[in-house]
């Protein structure tokens, strides 16, 4: 099998943790929760997705939301609830990252993300060691479309089996496989460092924690 060379993480689920449902999310942001509006419709999924590639700013995407929401959450607001969405990153994660960067591993992150959540993630201290930051509204290729993994390769010069991939999501793993890396699925619901370091571990051949 390739030696490993690069391990690359997704954020949301897997070194941060995060609301994981609207509703989750407006009671986080101290609103009350309004019925009749289907925060996983498909139209609602195509808007995060434009925004998610860069295609509309912050307050466009509330604007629209708004609107799809028949106004029963005012552009403020959904600004309200995107900020509540982001918790914090998982306990233990900064330290893993710092050991794998130690033994001579380049690190990446691949994020379907946005221009608000993106520079506070960069801020944590999980991410200081990442060599390679690479956010979907910056790259305007969203997981799990083929580009978005190929943006990793060109600005790691490291392809293949020689990248390993952590995602919480199913399509973004197939999708990663497809593009010819290795990629494992985490439970958001578990320990993903521990999901993480025992992934690696088992390639590696030596205990990670």
């Amino acid at each position: 099998m390739t030696p490993l060379a690069l391990v690359c993480f997704d954020l949301g689920g897997v070194v941060v943790r995060i609301q994981r449902s609207w509703a989750d999310a407006v009671r986080a942001a101290g609103l009350a929760l309004r019925d009749g509006f289907r925060a996983d419709s498909p139209v609602v999924a195509e808007l995060v997705r434009r925004y998610q590639s860069g295609l509309v700013d912050t307050r466009g995407f509330a604007r629209e939301l708004s609107v799809l929401s028949c106004e029963q959450y005012s552009p403020d607001e959904i600004v309200r609830v995107h900020d509540a969405w982001l918790i914090g990153e998982y306990d233990g994660m900064a330290a893993l990252m710092m050991e794998l960067r130690d033994d001579g591993l380049q690190l990446a992150v691949l994020s379907n993300t946005n221009e608000a959540h993106w520079p506070r993630m960069l801020t944590w201290p999980a991410l200081a060691p990442v060599q390679h930051l690479l956010a979907s509204h910056l790259i305007g290729a969203v997981k799990p479309e083929e580009r978005a993994y190929r943006a990793v390769e060109a600005a790691s010069g490291v392809g293949g089996e020689a990248i390993l991939f952590f995602d919480d999501t199913e399509e973004n793993v197939a999708g990663a496989r497809a593009a010819g890396w290795r990629a494992e699925l985490i439970d958001p619901a578990g320990i993903p460092v521990e999901q993480v370091r025992g992934v690696i571990a088992s390639i590696a051949r030596r205990p990670y924690g």
